[in-house]
């Protein structure tokens, strides 16, 4: 008797749980590694996952948001790089370093198709922005291009993805503004001032108005020279915009990432995997 009620019991108990589930649905996951949220959080990333990430809570430029030695802040409160070349940014942050956990999350978004991971990313860039009173005239999100044949490519355009979740969380429209008019090489095979003349003249404002007169992010997932962002930001200033802010969800690191002239390359990138724009 008992033997034949279980199938009985077994189906009951599926639909208890499908009926509760109804009523109070399940929590969403971790937009990153898919484990529970925590309940103390509005955030859709975990705290295991926070702690994984590397905020960049420290010292850091005050012109692009990239982390630096503390003696290094003090005296300058600029990166090497900003000093000697200032970006076209008017100000920039990014969530986390390039490294570790972060990169494979990056990679994730960026090679393998985890769209969800943009939500977690973007989220957090989004607070980045909301903390930094700078970023609080900016009226408009725009997107970092994709050259029309790499978005065929790929099937989507990871910053455009970060850029609408930072747009729905800080109320902002997100405008496709700036289109790459010029395919470029890969950043990560080139040295620093290769990578300047590789987006020299690459992109172009194609929705002037949307950005005239004023204040606007761009978004992008890495920053690591900051000729990607840089250039954008020269497009966006000759079609009328006032101040353009830079938004990332990671930059590289300046001792470990970036090497000297004639050298070529980025630290820690292996040829067989695919390169960085930035």
């Amino acid at each position: 008797m008992l033997a034949r009620a279980r199938p009985v019991l077994a189906a009951l108990s599926s639909l208890a749980r499908a009926a509760l589930d109804l009523i109070v649905p399940p929590p969403e996951p971790c937009a990153l590694c898919r484990g529970p949220l925590s309940a103390d959080t509005d955030l859709c990333v975990c705290t295991a996952c926070l702690d994984k990430l590397g905020r960049i809570d420290g010292a850091r430029c005050a012109r692009c948001g990239r982390a630096v030695a503390c003696g290094k802040a003090r005296r300058t409160r600029l990166c090497r790089p900003c000093a000697a070349a200032p970006p076209a940014l008017d100000a920039g942050r990014a969530y986390g370093v390039y490294d570790g956990y972060m990169r494979a999350v990056i990679h994730g978004l960026k090679y393998r198709g985890d769209l969800l991971a943009a939500r977690g990313l973007g989220e957090l860039m989004a607070w980045l922005a909301c903390v930094d009173p700078r970023f609080g005239t900016a009226r408009a999100v725009v997107p970092v291009p994709l050259h029309p044949r790499r978005l065929r490519e790929r099937g989507y355009n990871q910053a455009a993805e970060l850029a609408r979740v930072v747009g729905e969380e800080l109320g902002l429209p997100v405008v496709e503004a700036v289109a790459r008019v010029r395919e470029t090489q890969p950043q990560s095979s080139l040295s620093w001032s290769q990578r300047r003349r590789n987006t020299a003249r690459a992109f172009q404002a194609v929705a002037p108005g949307a950005v005239r007169g004023r204040d606007v992010i761009v978004v992008d997932d890495i920053y690591t020279t900051g000729a990607t962002a840089s250039a954008v930001a020269v497009s966006l200033k000759r079609a009328g915009a006032r101040r353009v802010y830079g938004l990332f969800a990671a930059a590289s690191s300046l001792t470990r990432d970036l090497i000297p002239e004639g050298t070529g390359g980025i630290r820690g990138e292996k040829r067989h995997e695919p390169a960085t724009n930035g």
